[in-house]
């Protein structure tokens, strides 16, 4: 038996409880609802009993016994359906529906909501209606209050589906998510319930995803479905661009998103993907009026500003495009990544010499740009500049960078120095350098052999003078090293 001084123990099936947490349904208008503090209704209130707080345990097992009466009382009036709503109620609060205010209509909907199931029968009857409004209203709650689950669901987990539309938006999304793990494929059935009858954009755009995973000709017919309600137009005419987007169908996405557009979108998103569509489908035009809206919002853009200037190219306004474009570099003067985009820019149109000149300037402005030099060594060489190159990626070899970034930068100064002949010439001079540099260390060695023996230090002398004959062999450094350690070993001082 429970202690009198306890909360209350909810009499649903506890995983229900569990799964729902502190958001379990309660209404206090309602009879027999289950919430987290026990069991509340119009004809009954929270079975609380406190124990006076001098009887150990919870009271006499006379006070416990009353309590035990109390919540068998309970039990019982639940399990006979203590007074059920009345029919009326139901209709009443259904031609709420149609009142003329917003703000009746969105609270009535909220208690036939609140009614559960309880209320399907009077929304049924308020199809007949002669108001529009309240057709529309009550078959959108019908929807929302009646679920068709598939078999293979848990009990805790189809429990609270039943309550799914008085569950605020996180308990919605976690119960979403346990639907999927538990159903896999068989929850598009759930999901596309969900695309019809949760108000909720965040609750609808994870249906979709996943539903679009699941089965994306699906998705795609809840959408037009979705397209078609006045308060769900423009949301599904955004998600179903994005969709046929990315299935590669311009046309169709080209469509949705300017129906979008026409119902009152001003997603920027939205309109950037509608520019790209129509920049692919070669109508420069109005990919060039939708980034100039763009750009509004967002003067800084490296991406809209560099879209912009093709878009001005390819209509014959050369002069707007480079000023777009040059525009974008002076924007981010900072970043080498907006030299880059000037290059690629010019490169898009063909001007070779514009874009030398951009990864030039690039390079002077951020000289130690691995990026940056590597591009502007490829660019000389297809000008056939090969001195210039060779310098660059010499520089380009110099800025450090990870190991493959110069294993590339090297494979690249070879296929200059190929194209130019100078192979050859260049190995010799890099060979000629490591000798000079050989010769340099070997006579650091035979230096710092002859401080350790000055400092009295026999051993890191002959240490020295070994990894000198090892590196250098067969060379004069490495004969005058082998005859210093000999008088070493003899004992001499050499």
């Amino acid at each position: 038996m429970t202690r009198p001084d306890a909360s209350p123990v909810p009499l649903r099936d506890p995983g229900w409880s569990s799964l729902v947490g502190p958001w379990a349904p309660a209404a206090e208008k309602t009879p027999g609802v289950f919430c987290r503090n026990g069991l509340e209704g119009a004809s009954h209130k929270r079975l609380l009993v406190s124990s006076p707080p001098d009887l150990p345990g919870g009271g006499t097992p006379g006070t416990r016994q009353v309590i035990g009466v109390v919540l068998l009382a309970a039990l019982v009036a639940t399990a006979l359906g203590a007074a059920p709503p009345r029919q009326d109620d139901g209709d009443r609060l259904a031609a709420g529906l149609g009142s003329a205010s917003w703000a009746e209509r969105e609270a009535a909907a909220r208690k036939l909501v609140a009614l559960g199931k309880q209320a399907i029968p009077a929304l049924e009857r308020a199809l007949d209606s002669r108001d529009a409004e309240v057709r529309h209203r009550a078959a959108q709650l019908i929807r929302r209050l009646r679920w068709e689950l598939p078999p293979g669901l848990s009990r805790p987990v189809a429990a609270a589906m039943e309550h799914y539309a008085s569950l605020p938006e996180p308990q919605r999304l976690e119960l979403l998510s346990k639907v999927v793990r538990e159903l896999g494929s068989e929850a598009a059935v759930v999901l596309r319930q969900v695309l019809r009858v949760d108000p909720s954009a965040a609750a609808r755009k994870q249906a979709l995803d996943r539903l679009a995973r699941i089965d994306l000709a699906a998705a795609e017919v809840e959408l037009r479905a979705l397209a078609a309600e006045k308060g769900s137009a423009v949301w599904a005419l955004e998600q179903l661009g994005n969709l046929l987007y990315r299935r590669g169908q311009a046309e169709g996405a080209i469509a949705a998103f300017e129906q979008a557009r026409a119902a009152g979108s001003k997603d920027p998103a939205l309109r950037l993907s509608l520019a790209r569509l129509h920049k692919r489908s070669r109508q420069w035009a109005k990919a060039r009026q939708l980034y100039l809206e763009l750009l509004e919002g967002n003067k800084e853009s490296l991406d809209i500003l560099r879209e912009l200037g093709q878009c001005h190219y390819m209509l014959g306004e050369r002069a707007e495009a480079e000023a777009a474009w040059r525009r974008m570099v002076r924007a981010q003067r900072h970043s080498p990544q907006a030299y880059l985009w000037l290059a690629r820019a010019y490169s898009g149109i063909g001007a070779a010499d514009k874009e030398l000149s951009a990864l030039r300037e690039g390079c002077d402005r951020h000289p130690g740009d691995y990026e940056l030099l590597r591009q502007c060594g490829r660019a000389l060489l297809r000008e056939r500049l090969f001195a210039e190159a060779v310098s660059i990626y010499e520089r380009a070899l110099g800025t450090g960078g990870a190991e493959y970034q110069r294993r590339a930068i090297t494979i690249e100064l070879a296929r200059v120095l190929r194209a130019s002949g100078q192979l050859a010439a260049y190995v010799r001079r890099k060979e000629e350098g490591l000798a000079a540099l050989d010769r340099e260390i070997a006579g650091l060695l035979l230096e710092l052999a002859g401080r350790r023996l000055a400092e009295g230090d026999g051993a890191g002398a002959r240490a020295a003078l070994e990894r000198l004959i090892a590196l250098y062999p067969d060379t004069p450094h490495a004969r005058d090293a082998a005859r210093r350690l000999h008088d070493l070993r003899r004992g001499a001082n050499p």
